[in-house]
């Protein structure tokens, strides 16, 4: 699993200039494309190994200079991948002011810590929402589930991330199985609402 800083590994391009934009892949690894190409009809075992090949040579090939990063933000990172902490007490944990903690979340990971707490929160909706029984998934079950002030708010956030309603997400969990949790097959792409 990539951390939300891995990426500082793998280009010379800062964390902030990736966050919130669509790129091409050559913009940020250079080859990427022809990689792709070459892999469109090969066997997955194959594929992945030729990916793990080419991100391996660019971390090893020392692509970027500063690749530590700052032990606060890999703090950070940690408690909110575990819970929902309010950015003012995810500071004061960490011995630091909010905008530091802004900052070098923005330099390493090239997003907020706001911003992370709300992927880590759907990410953790999501995993546990896959795991009700068939048929158990009312609004109110999965507005407490999902530690949301509200079914609006619960809706637009899932949307935002999914591009689904969580009934007609839970629909293709059901159809697809729980290990699909983070990743539904669809037979055509969806537009980004």
């Amino acid at each position: 699993m990539l951390e939300p800083y891995g990426i500082a590994a793998l280009t010379d391009v800062p964390p902030s200039q990736l966050q919130g934009t669509v790129q091409d892949t050559d913009r940020f690894l250079p080859g990427f494309s022809a990689l792709r190409d070459r892999l469109a009809d090969a066997d997955p075992a194959a594929a992945f190994e030729a990916l793990d090949a080419f991100l391996t040579s660019r971390v090893l090939g020392g692509v970027r200079h500063r690749t530590r990063v700052d032990e606060r933000t890999q703090a950070a990172v940690a408690l909110l991948t575990e819970e929902d902490i309010p950015v003012a007490e995810l500071s004061r944990r960490l011995g630091i002011s909010p905008s530091t903690l802004q900052r070098i979340m923005m330099r390493d990971c090239g997003i907020t810590p706001k911003s992370y707490a709300d992927v880590c929160r759907f990410y953790r909706f999501v995993n546990a929402a896959a795991q009700l029984p068939a048929g158990s998934a009312s609004g109110g079950e999965l507005l407490a589930l999902a530690d949301y002030y509200d079914q609006p708010h619960l809706i637009r956030t899932f949307r935002r991330f999914s591009g689904f309603t969580p009934s007609e997400y839970l629909r293709l969990i059901r159809q697809h199985g729980p290990d699909y949790a983070t990743f539904v097959p669809l037979e055509t792409p969806t537009a980004v609402r």
